[in-house]
């Protein structure tokens, strides 16, 4: 069994066609020391629009990414960081996130 959920746990799986076909705003929260690859957040986030252009000249993407500093997914280490430690980060981003699609009325 730990090798199941081990073979799950660092397998890829390609959701590329579903991620790109998303229509409706995302955000995508990651931590720099998440199992979860840097490289595959800002993958996500290309397939959604983001990180092609100058937000400024062209407008923003319909997708939003944010890396959280000395975070972890779980937090099951010290200095036990995980994601939804991460309170004082989290709030402010999630707010402008769905403040944002409200107005733009995306939601």
């Amino acid at each position: 069994m730990v090798a199941k959920v081990r073979q799950l746990a660092t397998s890829d799986d390609d959701w590329a066609e579903d991620v790109a076909a998303l229509k409706t705003p995302v955000l995508i929260l990651v931590g720099d020391a998440d199992g979860m690859r840097l490289t595959h957040a800002v993958e996500f986030f290309g397939l959604l629009g983001g990180g092609k252009a100058d937000g400024d000249m062209v407008g923003l993407p319909r997708a939003s990414l944010a890396v959280l500093p000395a975070t972890t997914h779980v937090g099951w280490a010290p200095p036990y960081h995980g994601i939804m430690t991460r309170i004082h980060l989290l709030l402010p981003i999630i707010t402008e996130f769905l403040d944002s699609s409200m107005r733009d009325g995306q939601a």
